[in-house]
Order: structure tokens, then sequence, then C-alpha cells
């Protein structure tokens, strides 16, 4: 049997949907519109859960419901209503209502009152534990990130510090950071002129006075 013939009597259009909610005060409207959609404008009163939404988690945005008789959900032109009205009866969900082959702008044109903003919203599965999942690893990564820095910047002070250290033994002549031949050149230097000294200082030495 097809989906319009199963509802044939669990269907109405834009148009009696004034009627049927002044007949009974129990009665519910859930607009599958975007969020966007819904937000600039919708019947007053209705709620609002996105048809993708309901396909993803058609259970909890059944449960997320108030008390009432009945479910008129409805869109723009009944398409994705007709897609989430599926869904809620798939999920157990007997009152929904399928406004077919209409929609908001029908409702629109006909002058009726509407509301506008953010209004009632429905929402599926619990986003709570994802969002404090993604919060909790983006402060870990701050706090790596802070982390490597201060480390980097120890590291920077400590190679300079190190560097200008060497810097001033190089200045005074300290042999631990004087090459070889450096430092042989020096060495074999001061003995030629001790050598020098000495043979001046002997008496009878060339160059010694009498």
């Amino acid at each position: 049997m097809s989906f319009e013939r199963a509802f044939a009597h669990d269907s109405i259009e834009m148009d009696q949907l004034p009627d049927r909610l002044g007949d009974d005060e129990h009665a519910l409207v859930l607009d599958v519109r975007s969020r966007a959609e819904y937000a600039l404008g919708h019947v007053p009163g209705a709620l609002n859960a996105p048809s993708a939404e309901v396909a993803r988690s058609p259970k909890a945005i059944a449960e997320a419901l108030p008390p009432h008789d009945v479910v008129y959900v409805h869109c723009t032109k009944g398409v994705r209503s007709e897609r989430a009205v599926k869904a809620l009866r798939a999920a157990g969900l007997g009152d929904a209502v399928l406004v077919r082959d209409s929609g908001f702008p029908d409702w629109k044109s006909k002058g009726l009152e509407i509301e506008r903003g953010p209004g009632h919203v429905l929402h599926g599965e619990d986003r709570r534990p994802l969002l404090r999942a993604v919060a909790v690893g983006i402060g870990a990564g701050v706090i790596a990130t802070l982390a490597s820095g201060i480390a980097n910047c120890g590291l920077s002070l400590l190679v300079s510090d190190r560097q200008k250290r060497r810097e001033r033994r190089v200045r005074r002549g300290s042999p631990h950071e004087i090459g070889g031949p450096t430092l042989f050149a020096r060495i074999t230097g001061e003995s030629r002129r001790g050598r020098s000294e000495t043979l001046r200082r002997r008496p009878g030495s060339a160059g010694s006075t009498a």
C-alpha cells in the first residue's frame, strides 16, 4: 500500500489547519523546516525540529513532544514533512498527521498570524557529551600549545645563556674554547719567549753585560 493511501485519513492541507487547531486545543504543530526558515516566520506556537534531525533521531523527537492529542507536521510544500511523518510513525508516534502538498507559505498567504524568532526548538539526541568532548579537546590543545611554547621559550633562553657564556670565555682566552692550532701556537710561542729570556739572563751569554 502506498504512503498516500495509507495516510489518506491522516493528512490534511494547510488550508484546513486553522480550523483543526481551533477545534482541538491540545493539538500541536511541528514545523520541520530549517532553524533559519522557522526563525523568519512560523505558525504561532509551532515547535521546530528540522527534517534531517527527525530522520536522524525520530524516537528522541517524538519523546520530546509535550502531551498532545495530535501532531500536525508541515514544511514548505509537503516533501520534508512527508519524510518526517514516515520516520515519526515508524518510531511509534501514531498521532502524526501530514500537512500534504502545502506548507507555511500557504498559511502566510492567507494573512494569518505568524510568529518570528527562535521559538520552541526540539532537539534529538543529547549533544552535551559531544560538546563536552569537543570542549575538552580544545582545552587540551590549548594547554599543549602553551606548554610547547613555554618549553621552547625556556630552551631558547638556555641556549642563549650558554652561547653568551661561551663567547665570554672565548674573549678571555679560555683553553676550553680555543681551537687546537691556536692553542699550540700560543704554547710554543710562550715557550720560545721563555727560553729567550733565560738566555739573556745567563752570565757570559751574548747580549749580557760584564
